[in-house]
């Protein structure tokens, strides 16, 4: 890997963030962090990610909120989306599994469950820039 490639991480447990960033980061990917929803868009909106970690249960503007947000505008960001969550009710499971999401990850979650996902889900697409001109 030339230049590292940027995840984005969004969850607003800190000590979750703490730890995903330290396994992402181990596995040579650059990480930008969001604590909610809104932050997560408005990232997505200004950087590149090849993959992004989403929490489903966030303050403001949870992860399914995210998820259809990213279905109906940002269809091509959905297909790089690992979803992380510790709970979730069977509807909104089945309209996760609806959409092109890459993966769906149970907390607590294997660190090293989390890295292969990773690594296969930025396999899967060409790496971007860090930033739009960059």
């Amino acid at each position: 890997m030339d230049k590292p490639r940027p995840v984005l991480i969004v969850d607003d447990d800190p000590s979750i963030l703490a730890l995903l960033t330290a396994i992402v980061r181990r596995e040579g990917f650059e990480v930008q962090t969001a604590r909610d929803g809104i932050s997560g868009i408005v990232e997505l909106q200004v950087a590149k990610y090849c993959v992004v970690l989403l929490d489903l249960m966030m303050p403001n503007f949870d992860g399914i909120s995210v998820i259809r947000y990213l279905d109906k505008h940002h269809r091509d960001i959905l297909r790089r989306v690992i979803v992380i969550t510790a709970s979730g009710t069977e509807p909104v499971m089945e309209e996760i599994r609806a959409t092109e999401v890459f993966a769906v990850l149970g907390k607590p979650f294997i660190p090293q469950e989390v890295a292969d996902a990773v690594r296969r889900c930025a396999a899967t697409v060409a790496a971007p820039p860090l930033r739009p001109g960059s």
